[in-house]
């Protein structure tokens, strides 16, 4: 099926690294959505079909960005055709950046259904402790922990007020 046909959008699932599955719909559904959102963040975006459905979601889109990354180009431009076809257009967009790259103002909404691959040098690297992004915690993953390292550096973009929801 190269479509997936949702009420009020549809998705073309091919090119992505991850398919469109039930998790995804999921967190796109279960993501609790204020309306005060006024930045958001999906990290591991695929198919961008969590960020089409906090879009649909959020009552006005009027000054809100919703910025969708990833670091497979497929999955990138895939998600950039879901987002053109869609009647949100205006207020998504697709970027081809890994995480730790990400430069951005913090988010006040961070969603993500990543698939956790990422290799970190953790405890094993004593400097790390000083890095803006993990110093807050006080304590980093241990290096066998990549997808807990991965959390915090997505919870490190996080407006003070701000909310995630990561499917663990």
């Amino acid at each position: 099926m190269e479509y997936f046909q949702f009420k009020k959008f549809k998705v073309k699932n091919v090119a992505s690294a991850m398919k469109l599955g039930t998790d995804s719909v999921l967190l796109g559904a279960w993501t609790p959505v204020h309306g005060s959102e006024r930045r958001i963040l999906d990290v591991g975006t695929g198919t961008g079909v969590v960020a089409l459905m906090i879009a649909q979601r959020v009552p006005s889109l009027d000054g809100v960005r919703i910025d969708a990354i990833d670091i497979d180009l497929p999955s990138v431009e895939e998600a950039s055709h879901n987002f053109g076809i869609s009647p949100w257009s205006g207020a998504l967009r697709a970027i081809h950046t890994p995480l730790q790259e990400l430069v951005a103002e913090p988010y006040d909404l961070i969603v993500s259904n990543p698939p956790y691959s990422i290799k970190w040098a953790g405890d094993d690297n004593p400097l790390l402790i000083n890095d803006p992004r993990f110093s807050p915690a006080g304590v980093l993953a241990p290096a066998s922990k990549g997808d807990m390292a991965f959390i915090m550096h997505s919870l490190s973009w996080l407006a003070n007020n701000g909310a995630a929801a990561i499917v663990c």
